[in-house]
C-alpha cells in the first residue's frame, strides 16, 4: 500500500502540467509554460535559502545594517564593554575595601561610635579568650586607669556619707606592645630563614628577602588591621597589617593568603603561606618590608630572622 502511494505521489510530482495566459478582453493565448510540481518546489527551496543566505551575508559583511540589529554588537564595541564592566567591578571591589579600612582605622583610633566600639570590643575579648594562655597577649599597664573621685563632701557634717570604694576599669583595645624608648622593639619574626637579598633603598628594594620552607606559615610581626589582602602583577599574593604607632608591615610573594581585609590580627598569628607568586620573585621566599611615619626601615635592625 505504502509503495502505491508512493508510486502515485511520484507521478504526481513528476508529471508536467501546462500553465497558459490568455489576454481577457481577445481571448487570445500569449504565452504558456510547461512546468512540474517537483520543479516548482526545487525553485521554491532554492529561492528561501537563497534568502537566508544573503541576509546572513549582509548582517556578517556590513557593520552597518549589524549595529542595528539587537543583540549585536561591534567586536571593538564588545569588547571595549567588557573591559569597563570589569574596571567597574574592581573599582566597586576596591572601594569595598577601602570602605572596610578606614572603618577598621577609626576602631583602631578610637573614633568610631561607642556602640561599634563595644562589638569590637565584645569580639575581640571573645577571641583573647579562645586563644591559647601561652600566645595569649597580655593587658598593658597604660590599660588600668582609676575611675573619677567622687564630689567633694558637704560642708554639714550630718549629711556625710560613706565615700565609695574606687572602681577600676579595664580596658580592652587591643594596642601594639612597645617600650618606652620604640614601638619597633617588640616586633614578632614574621618567618624563621636565610636572608637572600637585604634592604636596600637605592635600588628601590624597601625591605628584606627571607628564604624558608616550601610552605612555611608566615605570621603578623605586630598586632594591628589587615589593610590590604590581595593580588598584583609584581607582587603577587600580598598582605599589608597597619599597627598603632604609625607602623606598617607588607608581607609578598605569598602562595596563600589566611586573613582578609578588615581582619584584626595579633602578633605571632598566621597571616600567609611563603609562596613564588608575582613576576619580581625568583623562588619561594617573603618579600616583608617594615615602614614607620611613612618611612621604609630596615627590619634587620629590629626583628631577628634565624
Amino acid at each position: 500500500m505504502l509503495r502505491n502511494f508512493y508510486r502515485k505521489l511520484v507521478e504526481k510530482l513528476t508529471r508536467k502540467y501546462r500553465i497558459e495566459i490568455i489576454d481577457d478582453i481577445t481571448l487570445s493565448q500569449s504565452r504558456q509554460f510547461a512546468l512540474k510540481p517537483i520543479t516548482v518546489i526545487w525553485l521554491s527551496l532554492l529561492l528561501f535559502f537563497s534568502i537566508i543566505v544573503g541576509t546572513a551575508s549582509l548582517v556578517a559583511f556590513t557593520p552597518s545594517v549589524r549595529k542595528h540589529i539587537p543583540g549585536c554588537l561591534d567586536p571593538q564595541v564588545a569588547e571595549t564593554q567588557k573591559k569597563l564592566l570589569d574596571r567597574l567591578t574592581m573599582l566597586e571591589r576596591r572601594v569595598s575595601e577601602k570602605d572596610t579600612i578606614i572603618k577598621s582605622l577609626q576602631l583602631l583610633a578610637g573614633v568610631e561610635g561607642d556602640s561599634a566600639r563595644l562589638r569590637m570590643l565584645h569580639s575581640l575579648e571573645a577571641a583573647r579568650e579562645a586563644m591559647p594562655a601561652q600566645v595569649r597577649p597580655a593587658a598593658s599597664p597604660s590599660a588600668v586607669e582609676p575611675a573619677p573621685q567622687p564630689a567633694a563632701e558637704s560642708a554639714n557634717p550630718a549629711s556625710e556619707t560613706p565615700e565609695p570604694e574606687p572602681r577600676v576599669i579595664i580596658r580592652t583595645v587591643p594596642v601594639v606592645k612597645a617600650s618606652s624608648r620604640s614601638p619597633l622593639l617588640n616586633l614578632f619574626p614574621p618567618l624563621k630563614g636565610e636572608k637572600r637579598l637585604g634592604f636596600d633603598p637605592e635600588k628601590k628594594h624597601y625591605g628584606v628577602d627571607i628564604v624558608a620552607d616550601e610552605k612555611a606559615v608566615i605570621h603578623a610581626a605586630a598586632d594591628g588591621f589587615v589593610v590590604v589582602s590581595e593580588f598584583s602583577d609584581e607582587s603577587g599574593l600580598m598582605i599589608t597589617i597597619q599597627s598603632a604607632d604609625n607602623v606598617l608591615t607588607i608581607y609578598k610573594h605569598n602562595s596563600r593568603l589566611l586573613k582578609q581585609v578588615g581582619d584584626y590580627v595579633y602578633a605571632g598569628e598566621p597571616i600567609a603561606v611563603i609562596g613564588n607568586s608575582g613576576e619580581n620573585t625568583s623562588g619561594p621566599h617573603l618579600h616583608f618590608e617594615l615602614w614607620h611615619n611613612g618611612q621604609a626601615i630596615d627590619p634587620i635592625n629590629y626583628i631577628q630572622f634565624h
